[in-house]
């Protein structure tokens, strides 16, 4: 496999698109990763377990005819609580009194039935609950027994099936139901590369995830907190300190706190996280209006570049892919925005400086004078040799003017950091001996046309070779010349 994607890399912002009917073909999964895909994520709240795994089947075989490093996401569905079924949509008007129960019933426009069992055991008199991305709104007046008794605040269509928040109850369900525990297994099973957690309350949340994720065998999971949930908020910091990224969930999110609280939050979750290093993806209706028309709206275009100046590592289209009228111009829409709003440095996200005495790792300590030597000396690449990715994505967090080389001899690290912002993975044989290992992706990077005689190039390695956490090497090279 060669690894380095057949167009030009013109962005360093990265791009998740969501698989779904739209795509789900080996010509089109074709053009998507052609047009940009860095990231196939696999909504595991749709289909049936076998359609899944033919699905990540597919992307393997077709990124690997291409010739590509191409990660997948599975994102576990988490305790999302529904609506019933309802033989035809009821019209709901304000003040209307209604029940709700938890059941497998045919619902009426007097009781209406939830998947959540335990669903009057939460919910409190004078908490809301909200129903279809908040386009209804119901408040908790009494419960007895398993019985809630509700009254319309925010009228409107009532259809079956529709998603429920609870923005103002404390959910008592558990992180993972037993689906999430089977797509879990599935995701370890199949090697998916990612793993997102939906509705993570705790940092408890993530740490269950990883201990089962371990208990089902050998796995190279990268955990994804999704924050969508009001207590997210408040804990969010040890969340992000137990997670390998996270993603800014806008829409539950919305739904649960508010709609004009988001944009601030985003620009918070994703600045806490790039002080954690920790990966970060925004989501959401980014490009919605591509759905259905092959252009987006000047305020998504608007909303696509903030979230890049924010610091965001990648941008996910959703809906846009799965299921719209136009993903591949989705996704080239969405490239030729990050590109965009990459190339004004005034306004580009930019790395804190680090105070005097703030880095103890001698790894970060390697990655952090790369980065400057890089500026300083106009490099035009920056290459990390890494064994676990650690390194690079350290490199990557700073968010430098160059594009990252990430050299790794393991096929799964290389896939993994073509979802980090920057970096293009290159995969090397094992080489005996340092200068090998040097000499070879010289060659590599100078025969893809990262370079050119006479450019500056900053290595990062460690030494023991391929010993994870070793990285304690900076190297300058002249490529063409013996100046080292």
């Amino acid at each position: 496999m060669a690894g380095v994607t057949p167009y030009k890399w013109k962005r360093k912002t990265k791009i998740v698109c969501t698989l779904g009917p739209a795509v789900n073909n080996r010509e089109k999964l074709k053009e998507l990763m052609l047009a940009g895909m860095d990231l196939a994520r696999i909504n595991c709240s749709h289909g049936e377990p076998e359609d899944r795994a033919a699905l990540a089947a597919l992307v393997r075989e077709v990124s690997a005819e291409l010739g590509l490093f191409l990660p997948i996401m599975f994102d576990l569905q988490g305790p999302k609580i529904r609506l019933g079924r309802l033989d035809e949509p009821i019209q709901l008007v304000a003040g209307q009194t209604l029940r709700i129960t938890t059941g497998s019933g045919v619902g009426s426009p007097d009781l209406l039935f939830t998947t959540y069992e335990y669903f009057a055991e939460d919910v409190k008199p004078g908490e809301m609950v909200l129903i279809d991305d908040g386009k209804i709104g119901l408040r908790v007046e009494s419960i007895d027994d398993k019985l809630v008794t509700a009254t319309v605040v925010v009228p409107g269509l009532l259809k079956q099936r529709k998603g429920i928040n609870l923005p103002d109850t404390k959910i008592t369900a558990p992180s993972l139901s037993e689906k999430d525990l089977a797509d879990l297994k599935m995701a370890v099973d199949l090697q998916v590369d990612f793993v997102a957690v939906s509705f993570v309350r705790h940092a408890q949340d993530m740490i269950h995830v990883r201990e089962s994720a371990d208990g089902f065998g050998k796995n190279h999971l990268f955990l994804i907190a999704k924050i969508e949930r009001p207590e997210a908020i408040e804990e969010l910091i040890p969340i992000i300190g137990h997670s390998d990224g996270v993603m800014v969930a806008r829409g539950d999110l919305g739904v649960e706190i508010g709609s004009e609280r988001v944009p601030l939050l985003q620009k918070e979750i994703i600045m806490r996280a790039n002080m954690s290093g920790k990966f970060v993806i925004t989501a959401t209706q980014m490009l919605e209006s591509m759905i259905e028309i092959p252009v987006p709206t000047r305020a998504e275009a608007s909303d696509v570049a903030n979230a890049i100046l924010d610091g965001t590592d990648a941008c996910m289209l959703s809906a846009e892919t799965a299921a719209g009228a136009y993903p591949i111009e989705a996704v080239e829409m969405m490239s030729k925005i990050a590109s965009e709003a990459e190339s004004h440095a005034v306004y580009r996200y930019q790395a804190p400086t680090m105070p005097k005495g703030s880095i103890h790792h001698i790894p970060d300590g390697v990655s952090t004078a790369a980065f400057h030597t890089a500026g300083l000396m106009g490099a035009r690449l920056l290459v990390a040799f890494t064994n676990s990715g650690y390194s690079a994505l350290k490199l990557s967090k700073k968010h430098p003017d160059t594009f990252i080389v990430g050299a790794t001899i393991h096929e799964h690290i290389a896939r993994r950091m073509r979802a980090f912002w920057g970096i293009i993975p290159i995969l090397l044989k094992k080489p005996a001996t340092i200068e090998e290992m040097f000499g070879e992706v010289e060659a590599r990077i100078t025969e893809l046309g990262l370079v050119r005689s006479g450019d500056v190039a900053i290595l990062t390695a460690g030494y023991p070779l391929w010993t994870s956490g070793s990285t304690n090497l900076l190297r300058v090279i002249e490529i063409g010349s013996d100046r080292r």
